[in-house]
């Protein structure tokens, strides 16, 4: 996950003094190896809350490898409400969004102004509550239902790869590569199997797994995995029109996409199975990778190989 609130001080709900900051604490992983800038901003009910009186902005500019932790905050000198608070990241060199977050929370200002901490110096927390260094690596192991999910490869694989992916996240067209790489030189031992997790704030996502959904129910694995390579090959092309030029490609019935597209809650309906899986599996960003049931923190190539290595010694020594 390349951006995650990961707490806030104090810890919501709250409720804090007019000129009393609240302090937003962000798990950052820049996709770039160059710097990046890091910032979050207050909103209510969808709308950014302006008046906030400072706005921190960080710059980071270690490679993607090493996450880091960010600090972010603001304060008002009068009375405010906030609901939601979006953390930014962008590149520095080309002012390009990399990432975005939101983080549900509930914190209000009030009562009489106090004298307002600079606006350059860190703020302090309005708890003496430690802040977290880094969110503990997930442990458990998932028994994850495959049933008749999509997957490539070995099917009586001894490793089993599965992504709670999202066609219209970059980093998940950047991961299928790598996946493509693993299979070719695991061919009889690995097998990768999708599972759809369209992101709430992705709007245009939901259509596109349906669409992929929508292959495999009528054609068969087959046309998802065609549909699913082209939608990842124009990452960029997600509107409907889009999505239909490549179901008539596929020779798909397009009044029945048609009819689908038109209902949010026939696509819900199709990736419902997914939604409820992730949920079981405590996914909260995308790509989210398990291997045998376990989240992968280094998706690296060498990661994989490494994880992949684990699981077939385990293998050998269990068949022994």
């Amino acid at each position: 996950m390349p951006l995650a609130v990961i707490a806030t001080e104090p810890a919501e709900p709250a409720v804090l003094g007019l000129g009393e900051k609240l302090l937003v604490v962000i798990h950052c992983e820049p996709p770039t190896a160059g710097p990046v800038q890091v910032w979050t901003r207050p909103y209510k009910e969808g709308n950014l809350v302006k008046g906030y009186k400072a706005h921190h902005l960080v710059t980071l500019s270690n490679p993607k490898e090493n996450p880091e932790i960010a600090t972010g905050w603001f304060y008002y000198e009068t009375p405010r409400v906030i609901d939601e608070v979006r953390v930014f990241m962008r590149d520095l060199s080309t002012k390009q969004i990399l990432a975005t977050h939101s983080y549900k929370i509930d914190v209000k200002w009030e009562g009489e102004l106090s004298p307002s901490p600079s606006d350059i110096d860190p703020p302090k927390p309005a708890s003496s509550k430690p802040i977290p260094k880094r969110p503990p690596p997930d442990t458990t192991i998932y028994k994850i239902t495959i049933d008749d999910s999509p997957f490539l490869g070995a099917k009586e694989a001894a490793v089993t790869i599965v992504e709670f992916g999202d066609f219209q996240c970059p980093y998940c067209v950047r991961e299928y590569p790598k996946i493509k790489e693993i299979l070719q030189q695991y061919p009889d031992q690995v097998q990768f199997v999708f599972k759809h997790y369209p992101l709430r704030f992705h709007k245009k996502a939901p259509p596109a797994h349906a669409a992929a959904e929508l292959a495999r129910r009528e054609q068969g694995p087959k046309a998802f995995w065609q549909m699913h390579d082209l939608i990842l090959a124009n990452p960029k092309k997600l509107e409907i029109s889009d999505l239909r030029s490549y179901a008539q490609s596929l020779n798909l019935d397009l009044k029945q996409f048609d009819t689908v597209m038109a209902d949010p809650d026939k696509i819900n309906d199709l990736l419902k199975t997914d939604l409820a899986e992730a949920q079981k599996c405590n996914v909260r960003a995308t790509p989210t990778v398990l291997i045998n049931g376990l989240k992968m923190t280094n998706r690296t190539l060498q990661g994989y190989k490494a994880r992949i290595g684990q699981n077939l010694k385990k293998e050998s020594v269990a068949g022994e």
